[in-house]
């Protein structure tokens, strides 16, 4: 008796996929993954922090803390723990 694959099931990947993986697919999101860099940075005695050679301004409250900021292409964000701070557009 040789062993072998019957005729009747998927030989290839491609049929393989067509019958176990196609039907599972979601279509994509309407809006596209935005990429975020984050760093962790801390607040100048001039309420300002430093991210990309740019300089953002942050309330006086948070001198001397360390935050996190979250950048998109169009957006920084600063945050301490689960607070945010100003959003810069």
């Amino acid at each position: 008796m040789a062993l072998g694959y019957q005729t009747s099931e998927p030989t290839s990947r491609r049929e393989l996929f067509d019958e176990l993986e196609h039907p599972a697919l979601k279509p994509l999101p309407e809006v596209p993954y935005e990429l975020a860099e984050r760093k962790n940075v801390t607040v100048n005695n001039d309420c300002h922090i430093e991210f990309d050679r740019h300089y953002y301004s942050v309330p006086y409250t948070l001198a001397s803390l360390k935050l996190q900021v979250r950048a998109t292409r169009d957006v920084v964000e600063v945050t301490l723990g689960w607070r945010q701070a100003p959003i810069h557009l």
